[in-house]
């Protein structure tokens, strides 16, 4: 170990860095499966950082019941590093169901009864549930010194990859969305 002011000690990181828009875009598009694979990332960190005996993948796939311990862990990072905390915990976690709860309750009798309402809540619910995990990644980009995520801020092949089937449904949503909004005074609703 040196003595040398200029010689820092590597700081594996505690949380998985990737840049908000980047977060933003693959959330949206792969209808939240990025998300799953960031939270279970942030568990992965969080094991190695505190050798925490936690089972990251058991924890991303019970994720309503690990969000708001993850987010305590967030909170509290942000506080001993002395940055203010501009969120509340339990507010982010009620968001987050507020987000998740309606996509669960969705089945296929919905979309073909109310299927602009359904399209409308699907968008919905991944627009909140976007907003929240752009607002929980700039806290943890923040907490890890790169506050733009410019670490992970390019897109790969795989990511374009997982994001394919979000663009052919958006497409078709939003073309059968508008359809059906032109359509609907002309044929009536049956």
């Amino acid at each position: 170990m040196s003595n040398d002011p200029t010689h820092t000690q590597y700081r594996p990181p505690s949380f998985f860095i990737v840049a908000p828009k980047k977060l933003a875009v693959l959330t949206f598009f792969t209808f939240g499966l990025y998300w799953f694979f960031c939270f279970h990332r942030h568990w992965v960190h969080q094991r190695r950082a505190r050798r925490d005996k936690t089972w990251p993948l058991m924890r991303a796939l019970w994720q309503i019941l690990y969000f708001y311990p993850l987010m305590r862990r967030i909170e509290q990072s942000l506080r001993s590093s002395g940055q203010r905390c501009r969120w509340s915990s339990l507010g982010l976690f009620m968001l987050y169901l507020f987000s998740v709860v309606p996509l669960l309750l969705l089945d296929e009798k919905t979309l073909e009864l109310l299927p602009v309402i359904t399209i409308l809540l699907i968008f919905s619910s991944l627009a909140l549930l976007t907003w929240v995990v752009v607002w929980i990644q700039r806290a943890v980009n923040l907490i890890e010194g790169d506050e733009a995520g410019s670490g992970n801020a390019r897109m790969s092949w795989a990511n374009w990859l997982w994001m394919a089937p979000g663009f052919v449904f958006w497409g078709i949503g939003t073309l059968a969305l508008v359809l059906t909004l032109l359509l609907e005074p002309l044929i009536g609703y049956r």
